[in-house]
């Protein structure tokens, strides 16, 4: 594996349980680890532009300060997590990042949330049609005299992509993703406190505004700890 990975996990002070269970899941994955503390809600100033509440900002805030950590400690790659995940389905963070080597990204999210049938929808269709691209994609290298085909947008995110991974999509949920160095000079430049984390990271993905992929199924999911950095202190 061509990278160093730092586990960057974002924790409440005081949060003793949370921050524990979290450097044990850390460990699992063989990464070594860091803790930075979370922004308080209650630390917040009232948003007058945008519906997004104190907890949601604090969130924002939190995981900027895991890229500017990034950045500032001149990190190649980064594992952010928040406190309350756990890695399932076979998560092997190596394999991944070899499958990325040599592609130009920013995000690779491999914990996300399937919230209602909407959203499960989108994400299964989402998944056939990077499939669906990836085949077609083949099928068109294989034919020399059409291979310029494989210069259009669609057809070359999804030839490209590594197996088990969709081009330009972030599903709900931060609680587990990988931030490249220059991923993480592009994220600090947005305003902040405009809406939550993910949902921006999503309308980016969506833009093409970053390089950004997601794992076809998570690889981490999220213990059901009460929630601290979104409920506590508002």
């Amino acid at each position: 594996m061509g990278y160093m990975l730092t586990g960057i996990i974002i924790n409440l002070i005081g949060a003793v349980d949370r921050r524990l269970f979290a450097l044990e899941n850390v460990s699992k994955l063989q990464v070594n680890a860091v803790v930075l503390n979370a922004v308080e809600a209650n630390s917040i100033s009232e948003n007058l532009y945008f519906n997004v509440t104190k907890s949601a900002q604090a969130c924002f805030e939190s995981h900027r300060l895991t890229w500017q950590y990034v950045v500032e400690e001149n990190l190649d790659v980064a594992l952010i997590c928040e406190d309350d995940f756990f890695p399932a389905n076979g998560l092997d963070l190596e394999s991944i990042l070899v499958g990325f080597e040599q592609l130009d990204w920013d995000i690779v999210q491999i914990g996300f949330l399937k919230i209602g049938v909407n959203a499960k929808i989108e994400v299964s269709l989402k998944n056939i049609q990077a499939k669906l691209f990836k085949i077609i994609g083949k099928c068109i290298n294989r034919m020399s005299a059409s291979s310029a085909l494989l210069e259009r947008k669609r057809i070359k995110e999804g030839y490209s992509s590594p197996n088990g991974f969709v081009y330009g999509d972030f599903q709900s949920g931060s609680h587990a993703y990988l931030v490249s160095k220059k991923g993480a000079e592009k994220l600090l430049s947005l305003p902040t406190n405009i809406m939550p984390v993910d949902a921006i990271l999503h309308i980016l993905a969506e833009c093409n505004s970053i390089n950004s992929f997601r794992s076809t199924k998570s690889f981490v999911q999220q213990y059901s700890f009460p929630s601290q950095i979104s409920d506590r202190n508002h």
